[in-house]
């Protein structure tokens, strides 16, 4: 959990809102009387509580002359006018700055305007000084032309800019003494029919002015390793959780309407939370039954009911036939591929691919950065799941525009990439941290097996060759296992292995096939590994009960045999059984000796 103190504003702040270079002036387009202002609601006021108003500063912009009256109000709406100062020997096209008569306590618990009122204004003259915006609306635009109803000029008028308006806050003062404010009474203003207009006046000589302070706080903006991960209210505390163990810097900066303080940091926290997944599967047995050249699939989901992240393997042991040897020897890959010289400059200014996903394999974060190679990393422990036959879609994101990237596989396991083995040429990335995803076809020719997968970036031109040198981009090699993983003729398990966050299930597809298979039991275990400390192996027993499809007759005994001297009577039981599908019908015929006597018997 992180702690700060709120910031402790300096001595003495000009508040306000919007630029500080005042470009133009605002006017009645048949002249008359108007009031503008600025607000500041209780959020706004809460870090300079208890402070005092004591001066103003504003733009007039009068070039036919018109009167100022220097303005205080409280309250919703401006209810409560508490100071009316006339202001003479103004300096017109200049930031003025004007002492008030009486100081003004600055109360948290109600609303604070601060503006002016424009009398007898000339038509064509644009008095009221106004910066380039867009406008702070409902703060730094406040407008009433009838001296009852206050508006935010840019809604109302569609005029985008905020008022040349300071206000100047002091800490208190235990020598100056606060008199209670006595309401004053706005006169109401008759406007009826007239509109507002922009001037689009020459620019003032000196038109910016540089203040130290800025109103309303609004909260803490808090960053984690260098990136933003949370916008806070006015609480001076945070809870980070839910992280992964590692090493975090934290800094926190003030949020205000008009922009970010600079950054505080806290010391380096080195989080090593105990976490610990567990492993449940579902179910505990597998058994299916077949008919003769058919095709079923059945589903193990291993799920994750513990807090830590649980990862699995699974072997599969065959216990009625030996499964194929793998052919992924992983030993002698990277001795034998191009990586030396692939890139002179390589990623150091943010080329290449940063985001990749195909197939079950996502590499969500490529980092310009490896043990040989910034711009190359062996990445052929990641698996891609792929059928021969089969369309599928590549999604990448670049991390510079114009790039450029092809995509192999290298199909006849030779060690080198070349053309004939592309299944993606000449993809364009115009954009960098834009989303693209390409349809690519996987061969009906490729070979079941396991390979290697390679994607090569350039810049600003295609990529020609899988080993040529460039200047910009990044290489990967992953892996490639063709239609599917361990598969003894009967039985095909995938995934393999995966991943599984907390309160989260992966699910394993068991695909059983009794093509060429003879009848009879077939027995397969699944060895699921993970790192559950507490059940590291959990053996799911498989079986596929294969039947022939068409009836088959079981015979028990299959002989009889009567030994009866003498005039005797015997009895001897056959059990007649159908295997197989189907029913079964079967007939009989009795031979005596050299005569025979046929009984043909119908059963079903």
């Amino acid at each position: 959990e992180l702690t700060w103190d709120a910031p402790i504003p300096p001595d003495g702040i000009w508040i306000g809102f919007g630029d500080d270079t005042c470009m133009d002036g605002i006017g009645l387009n048949d002249g008359g009387d108007f009031l503008v202002s600025i607000r500041f609601d209780t959020a706004h006021l809460q870090p300079i509580a208890g402070w005092l108003l004591t001066k103003v500063k504003f733009f007039p912009k009068s070039e036919l002359g018109c009167g100022f009256i220097l303005k205080i109000w409280t309250g919703a709406n401006a209810a409560n006018l508490i100071l009316s100062q006339p202001l003479s020997g103004l300096i017109q096209n200049e930031w003025n700055e004007i002492t008030l008569d009486t100081p003004v306590l600055i109360d948290n618990s109600d609303e604070l305007w601060v503006g002016y009122a424009i009398e007898n204004q000339l038509a064509g003259d644009y008095p009221a000084g106004i910066d380039s915006g867009p406008a702070l609306a409902g703060f730094g635009d406040m407008i009433s032309l009838d001296g009852i109803t206050w508006e935010p000029m840019s809604i109302a008028y569609g005029l985008d800019y905020n008022w040349c308006l300071m206000a100047y806050v002091v800490p208190p003062d235990d020598g100056v003494v606060i008199h209670e404010p006595i309401l004053l009474t706005q006169k109401p203003i008759n406007n009826k029919n007239n509109e507002l207009s922009r001037g689009y006046l020459e620019p003032a000589e000196n038109p910016s002015f540089n203040f130290n302070g800025r109103a309303g706080l609004e909260g803490y903006n808090i960053y984690r390793n260098d990136e933003l991960i949370v916008e806070t209210g006015l609480e001076t505390n945070y809870l980070d959780s839910g992280l992964d163990p590692g090493t975090y810097f934290y800094e926190v900066a003030a949020r205000y309407l008009e922009g970010i303080s600079a950054r505080v940091g806290f010391p380096e926290i080195i989080f090593s939370p105990v976490t610990s997944p567990v492993i449940n599967v579902d179910p505990l047995y597998v058994d299916e039954i077949l008919d003769i050249y058919n095709m079923s699939t059945q589903y193990v989901t291993i799920s994750n009911f513990g807090n830590g992240e649980l990862t699995y393997d699974i072997t599969v042991n065959f216990l009625s036939a030996s499964p194929n040897p793998s052919k992924l020897n992983p030993e002698k890959y990277n001795p034998a591929l191009c990586i030396d010289g692939l890139y002179t400059d390589g990623c150091s200014l943010g080329d290449g691919l940063v985001y990749w996903d195909f197939a079950n394999v996502t590499a969500s974060n490529i980092p310009c950065s490896g043990p040989i190679y910034d711009w190359y990393h062996d990445y052929t422990d990641q698996v891609h799941g792929l059928e021969s036959g089969v369309s599928y879609e590549i999604t990448v994101v670049a991390g510079y525009s114009d790039t450029y990237f092809d995509v192999w596989i290298d199909y006849n396991n030779d060690l080198y990439y070349d053309n004939s083995e592309l299944i993606l040429n000449d993809a364009f990335c115009d954009d960098a941290n834009i989303s693209y995803t390409f349809p690519v076809y996987i061969p009906a020719s490729a070979a079941t097996g396991e390979s290697l997968l390679r994607f090569r970036t350039n810049w600003q031109a295609t990529v020609e060759e899988s080993c040529e040198t460039y200047s910009y981009g990044n290489c990967c090699d992953f892996s490639v296992e063709m239609n599917g993983g361990i598969n003894d003729d009967w039985l095909f398990v995938y995934p393999l292995s995966g991943t599984v966050a907390a309160d989260s299930s992966d699910v394993v597809t068991l695909d059983f096939n009794s093509f060429d298979l003879e009848y009879g039991l077939y027995g397969a275990e699944l060895l699921i590994a993970s790192n559950d400390t507490v059940a590291p192996l959990i053996i799911v027993p498989v079986t596929l009960n294969v039947h022939p499809d068409h009836p088959e007759i079981f015979l028990y005994p299959d002989e009889f045999y009567f030994e009866m001297p003498g005039a005797v009577q015997d009895t001897q039981i056959m059990e007649i059984h159908c295997g197989g599908c189907g029913d079964l019908y079967y007939y009989m015929e009795i031979t005596y000796g050299d005569s025979s006597y046929v009984a043909p018997l119908l059963h079903h």
